[in-house]
């Protein structure tokens, strides 16, 4: 992964700490679940950026949070911004030459910027990593999605793409027992209930003229839980 990818990321953001508390609701919607299982078991974050996932990880309790970044401009930030234990490097590298165990695992926009070649091995290691009822939790743009492909293509980094299909196969191949999809239709108002209407009978529309698979998931993103 570039180690400047902080001048893509961090172009169009504004970081402070509204930045951060601005993220936790949808994190807790997302991922809240994760909090009674395993908020006292050791935390591994790969790719974590200027440390949004990690800020809330920490508002939820959780004690033990590593977070790995390769690029230093983001590590400094994410130090100056949150309390937790700081690495650069990289993400494979780390988990070959350390072998803790954790109860979770984030890539979180992570496996987009890793080689197809690459993936499978990443996530067998990442597997052997986990405690025996350990997860790994993945987001990563999702090609079903008619629109994605601006969003896939828009960062130069970006090298492998997934739809539901695709990551529970790459799943399956790294030894992993079950795949799990995140819920997150969430409707706030009535301008949002009529988008997602459409946006329902779009795809469904475009994939039943596209034919083979049946897909469920349209989002932008795939939120993928895999379970050891």
């Amino acid at each position: 992964m570039n180690s400047e990818y902080s001048k893509f990321y961090l172009s169009d953001k504004g970081i402070d700490i509204l930045s951060y508390e601005a993220k936790i609701k949808d994190f807790r919607k997302k991922l809240g679940f994760l909090t009674e299982k395993y908020k006292d078991e050791s935390v591994l974050d790969i790719g974590c950026g200027v440390g949004y996932l990690v800020f809330f990880l920490k508002k939820q309790g959780f004690k033990d949070v590593t977070a790995i970044d390769l690029d230093e401009k983001l590590i400094e930030i994410a130090r100056s911004n949150v309390d937790v234990n700081f690495i650069r490097g990289d993400g494979m590298s780390y988990l070959m030459n350390n072998d803790r165990q954790y109860g979770v695992i984030f890539l979180w926009n992570v496996l987009e910027h890793i080689p197809k070649n690459e993936t499978i091995d990443f996530l067998k290691i990442a597997n052997r990593r986990l405690l025996q009822d350990g997860v790994v939790v993945i987001r990563t743009p999702n090609l079903t999605n008619i629109f994605s492909s601006g969003h896939f293509y828009s960062d130069f980094t970006h090298q492998t793409a997934f739809t539901e299909h695709s990551i529970r196969q790459a799943a399956e191949s790294a030894g992993f027992s079950k795949v799990e999809f995140i819920e997150q239709f969430s409707v706030q108002s009535f301008t949002g209930k009529i988008k997602a209407i459409v946006n329902w009978l779009l795809h469904k529309s475009a994939l039943w003229l596209r034919g083979g698979k049946k897909s469920r998931i349209f989002y932008r993103n795939l939120y993928v839980v895999f379970c050891k």
